[in-house]
């Protein structure tokens, strides 16, 4: 299975398997045969979940699913998955794009020369 494959599945099945309540997901070990793929590609994806602030591992505890604080990556990620977006984070994202967009617009002119 490709890791851009991997990475939207995973991230679709640890929505749907997580405990509603906790959000704990299933084990290293159970997704590596769901997915019929070694522990360590499964480590592999998770890490790059946990870059995004999709889950957070916990030491001798499990894996948890973390939306609160989920990157822009993230966000496209859950869209590429078709795992329903948060609208708040919709509106924060592009609101935070405009500050940026703004701010570079302030820099170019700032900086444009003659030339």
């Amino acid at each position: 299975m490709k890791e851009k494959n991997l990475l939207a599945e995973l991230a679709a099945y640890l929505f749907s398997h997580s405990d509603n309540a906790t959000g704990r997901t299933p084990s290293e070990r159970e997704l590596a045969e769901h997915f019929a793929v070694s522990r360590g590609q499964i480590r592999e994806a998770l890490a790059i979940l946990e870059a995004m602030r999709i889950v957070e591992r916990r030491a001798k505890s499990g894996i948890y699913i973390d939306t609160k604080q989920a990157s822009v990556e993230a966000m496209a990620l859950f869209a590429r998955a078709g795992l329903p977006l948060d609208p708040i984070q919709i509106y924060e994202t592009v609101e935070l794009r405009k500050i940026h967009e703004i701010k570079a617009a302030e820099l170019a002119c700032s900086r444009a020369t003659e030339e």
